[in-house]
């Protein structure tokens, strides 16, 4: 007599290949979301209001640095640099969460976006020009940062002087001239005084030519 036994298999490997790409296309479908709201879209945005976004001027020493204040909310920003060619923002940066994801690597040493405001370092004359700092998915303009580079801080500080100086110049200038028109004048004076005694004291000559 034959006795029929049940076996029991271990699950098939086409149904762990269906678990694992069923896992992949979920994981895959929610980063393609977060990319979608956070970072997707063209590398460009439209130029806001001059009037909806406050200017900040910031005038930065060659290789120094500088942090200035742009106050934004939690969410993430974004970090972009006006192209007048273009007339686009085009971006630098995304900042999320305390960390900067950078779409041109050449300014990665240069521009930190902090939650407080954005940090310059190393400035050069290729970072000079106008900034953006976009906050959240409708990118909120919360700041534009009008970047100049200027020489070294000594030859800036003596640029700023140079106003000052010509005027104490042309100050000294004026007091000489009035100090030397007021001598002359003082001294016409004296004389106008002095010959006035003279024609006093002194008689005037006779006229002999009558008495002829």
């Amino acid at each position: 007599m034959v006795v029929g036994m049940w076996t029991f298999s271990s699950p098939p490997q086409e149904g762990k290949r269906l678990g694992i790409s069923a896992l992949i296309l979920i994981l895959g479908g929610l980063w393609g979301r977060w990319i979608t709201e956070v970072g997707a879209g063209p590398m460009g945005e439209k130029l806001s209001a001059s009037s909806m976004c406050p200017i900040i001027h910031q005038y930065i020493p060659r290789d120094s640095k500088a942090f200035i204040p742009i106050p934004r909310s939690n969410s993430y920003a974004v970090l972009c640099r006006v192209n007048l060619t273009s007339s686009q923002c085009e971006w630098v940066l995304i900042a999320n969460r305390g960390r900067c994801y950078y779409f041109n690597l050449g300014l990665k040493e240069h521009l930190v976006l902090h939650q407080m405001g954005l940090i310059v370092m190393h400035m050069k004359k290729e970072l000079e020009g106008e900034y953006q700092v976009l906050s959240g998915i409708n990118r909120t303009c919360q700041g534009r940062v009008l970047m100049t580079y200027v020489g070294p801080l000594f030859l800036y500080r003596i640029f700023l002087l140079i106003p000052g100086i010509m005027f104490l110049v042309g100050l000294g200038m004026l007091w000489d001239w009035l100090i030397k028109a007021r001598s002359r004048m003082g001294a016409s004076e004296e004389e106008q005084t002095a010959n006035q005694l003279i024609q006093h004291v002194i008689p005037p000559p006779l006229d002999t030519t009558a008495r002829l």
